[in-house]
């Protein structure tokens, strides 16, 4: 049997310790994405695991879990929910002669640093008609949150970690690699976002390189209300997140 391959990881580190409380959204928004992965029985690797939510629901759904995550704090709170589970990046990592059934990637592909070389893996890993089935930030992905960050910080667009690929763009990766590609969904999912400082220190240690973190939390927090959109039936902050959504087989 191939094993199954589940893609997270990260070239910057999120707050592993605040991750479970203030970012308990993103694994439950990204369950769909775990309803296109043929049935188990499979062996399924997490790359970019985070802290194992969804390498658990395999588990749970009958499949055998590998976890992997740039990470070293992630990777340990995966092995929390005794999944196996190790630290490598996206952009390179290979399984020697072992080969994969499926690939599923949940809110990570957007922090890798070399795309491309990412689904280059991905192709490595997988057998025979493997499936790779995703979901990433798309192209204008936190766009007014940025431009908040953007107010406070005007060095932010060097400072920003992510790549938030277009359809055309991810598209073009899959197929050069020799990927069929099933099905590709680009959409708005706004999040609600009660405390936008919350979101800043456990997404944005990126920007707080060589500098004291809480100076510009709180002159974000400030201006957050005047750039990110509003629900409009509870009039919560919201955070502007762009999904790009995946189903690929080789």
């Amino acid at each position: 049997m191939r094993w199954s391959l589940v893609l997270r990881g990260v070239s910057a580190k999120c707050d592993a310790d605040l991750y479970g409380t203030t970012a308990s959204f993103v694994p439950q928004l990204g369950k769909p994405v775990l309803d296109l992965l043929p049935p188990p029985p499979k062996r399924v690797l997490d790359l970019g695991c985070g802290d194992g939510v969804l390498s658990a629901e395999l588990l749970d759904r009958g499949y055998e879990v590998v976890g992997i995550d740039a990470d070293e704090r992630m990777v340990e709170k995966t092995r929390e929910r005794n999944v196996e589970a190790f630290v490598k990046r996206g952009e390179a990592f290979d399984f020697e002669a072992k080969k994969f059934d499926c690939v599923f990637t949940n809110a990570a592909f957007h922090w890798m640093t070399d795309q491309p070389a990412v689904v280059r893996c991905v192709k490595q890993a997988l057998g025979p008609n493997g499936v790779f089935v995703g979901e990433c930030g798309g192209h204008g992905n936190i766009a007014a949150l940025r431009e908040a960050v953007r107010h406070v910080l005007p060095e932010e667009p060097d400072l920003c970690p992510w790549t938030f690929p277009t359809p055309i763009a991810l598209r073009e990766m899959l197929e050069i690699q020799g990927f069929r590609v099933l099905s590709l969904d680009y959409f708005d999912r706004p999040v609600e976002c009660p405390d936008p400082a919350d979101w800043l220190r456990t997404f944005g240690n990126c920007y707080f390189r060589d500098r004291d973190p809480e100076p510009v939390v709180r002159a974000f927090s400030d201006v957050a209300p005047d750039f990110l959109p509003t629900s409009p039936t509870t009039g919560t902050l919201m955070v502007d997140y762009v999904r790009l959504r995946w189903h690929a087989v080789l």
